[in-house]
């Protein structure tokens, strides 16, 4: 279902206030630009940039595409298990995003892998990942709560994920999908995690 006026208008202003904050930030530098700096630049007020993003870090790791996303997949992890939900996903990467939206993707890696306050905030995101999936795993299996094995799994590919993105968001030739650099990572985790030893 589309998303409506309001939804719409709200996603258009993060877009606009992100993409007033990557030019700061690339220019003055992430701890040097003011919150009400961006908000000037943005043709906003510092309130809305609080109301929708809560803190300067949240405004570069904030995706569009992640509207969702923690629920999407949890549904259909659940529903259908891992395998279809990450195939899913390569089908809304490779298939959902325009120039533009890679190129906003890349300069957001450039700052996180720059700036420590940004690597704490995508650290906290990567958690709540590893959290959903291991509960997405344990409501497919009938648990009222994840197990271990639940939790290392969602370790695994909230880690898996970001390694991914970077490498394909950092592509600048544009030839590799992210479904190719999934099926290549996850053929290199099982032959050296299952790979039977020599005699």
């Amino acid at each position: 279902m589309a998303p409506g006026l309001r939804e719409t208008k709200r996603i258009a202003t993060m877009k606009q206030i992100q993409g007033a904050a990557i030019e700061l930030f690339d220019k003055h530098g992430f701890a040097n630009t003011t919150v009400e700096e961006i908000a000037h630049r943005a043709g906003v007020g510092p309130a809305t940039i609080y109301r929708h993003f809560e803190t300067k870090e949240r405004i570069i790791i904030w995706d569009e595409y992640d509207e969702g996303f923690m629920d999407a997949m949890h549904s259909l992890i659940a529903a259908e298990g891992l395998t279809s939900a990450l195939r899913a996903l390569c089908k809304e990467v490779d298939d959902g995003m325009d120039d533009e939206q890679i190129q906003r993707i890349r300069a957001r890696n450039r700052l996180v892998e720059t700036e420590p306050a940004l690597q704490k905030e995508y650290v906290a995101t990567a958690h709540e990942i590893a959290t959903m999936v291991a509960s997405a795993l344990a409501a497919r299996a009938n648990r009222t709560a994840p197990s271990s094995a639940d939790v290392a799994v969602g370790h695994v590919i909230a880690g898996l994920f970001h390694a991914l993105m970077l490498e394909w968001a950092n592509d600048e030739s544009g030839g590799r999908s992210f479904e190719s650099l999934l099926q290549e990572a996850l053929t290199a985790m099982h032959s050296e995690l299952f790979q039977e030893s020599a005699p």
